[in-house]
């Protein structure tokens, strides 16, 4: 499955079922815009849905940037109900293109607060296991809340055996250019991809070198 940036998907080989791909970055570098484009992007190329978890946006918010019918917004927040969810549209229509989940911080276990990274993991394992079982490929949005996102890599090491790849995204203020730098799940450097953010389109393009 092709997220619709052709340099992206040459680093990646395009994202595969039954893999979860991890996008990370800090407070408003992009991660929804990315997502969002994304999954336009799928949903043109396929008849099955992709389902998008916003526990952070209403429907509202997302609507008029949503420019299929085929992607169906889900506001569910815990990570049972995004389980069930999933479930219930594969079984109903017989597959599911893409499913997104925005964002693991704020994915509901019902487990503790004192054991929040052990929480973020176990999420990450459920969402593995839902991209196996249905035969998907997953996309999990992570904050990050530190300027330097490196130290906070070292953690998102610890889903190694669950996530394909890591996109840690950087973008400086008041700058519309994103810079993505793709990581695979043993921590080797892949590439970069360069983008930059249409103000009109709220979405973003390649930057073509």
């Amino acid at each position: 499955m092709k997220t619709g940036f052709d340099e992206l998907d040459n680093i990646i080989h395009s994202m595969k079922n039954k893999e979860v791909l991890l996008i990370a970055g800090g407070p408003a570098v992009g991660k929804t815009t990315l997502a969002i484009d994304i999954i336009n992007s799928v949903a043109k190329e396929t008849d099955k849905p992709v389902l998008y978890f916003s526990l952070e946006k209403s429907k509202k918010s997302l609507e008029p940037r949503i420019l299929s019918d085929n992607i169906v917004i889900s506001l569910a927040s815990s990570i049972t109900s995004i389980h069930m969810t999933s479930e219930k549209m594969y079984r109903e229509y017989g597959g599911l293109s893409l499913i997104v989940v925005d964002y693991l911080q704020l994915v509901k276990t019902g487990i503790s607060d004192e054991a929040y990274e052990y929480t973020r993991k176990k999420v990450i394992e459920i969402l593995h296991h839902i991209a196996i079982m249905l035969d998907v490929p997953v996309i999990v949005l992570s904050g990050l809340s530190a300027s330097n996102n490196m130290e906070y890599y070292f953690k998102l090491k610890s889903y190694s055996n669950y996530v394909s790849n890591m996109l840690i995204l950087y973008k400086k203020m008041n700058d519309n250019r994103l810079k993505i730098e793709v990581i695979d799940n043993t921590g080797l450097f892949l590439g970069r991809v360069d983008l930059t953010f249409n103000e009109k389109l709220l979405s973003f393009k390649e930057i073509v070198n």
